[in-house]
């Protein structure tokens, strides 16, 4: 569940490309690059979360298996991804 606006939201998880934290607040990022406040610290969301869906890059990011693994098989595609899904921001923090 994610705060939008005055309202929660649902995220599937097959829809959340990964989280990232940006001072004291933790953030959804959904596959379509919409981003959401989530009512938690990366630390509880990484308790709860299967580690077979998702891994923690850093202290300030965890990114889904699931929608790294949808890219075309190989290294490259795999680094195409990562730099399409994750801001400038938050590429540099790797």
């Amino acid at each position: 569940m994610v705060i939008h606006g005055e309202s929660i939201k649902i995220i599937p998880i097959e829809n959340i490309a990964y989280f990232f934290a940006e001072g004291k607040y933790a953030f959804l990022v959904n596959t379509k690059g919409d981003r959401y406040l989530v009512d938690t610290t990366l630390e509880k969301l990484i308790e709860k979360l299967n580690p077979l869906e998702f891994f923690r890059i850093n202290r300030l990011l965890l990114l889904s298996i699931i929608v790294f693994m949808r890219c075309i098989p190989g290294l490259n595609a795999g680094l195409k991804l990562i730099s399409i899904l994750l801001s400038k921001k938050i590429l540099l923090l790797l």
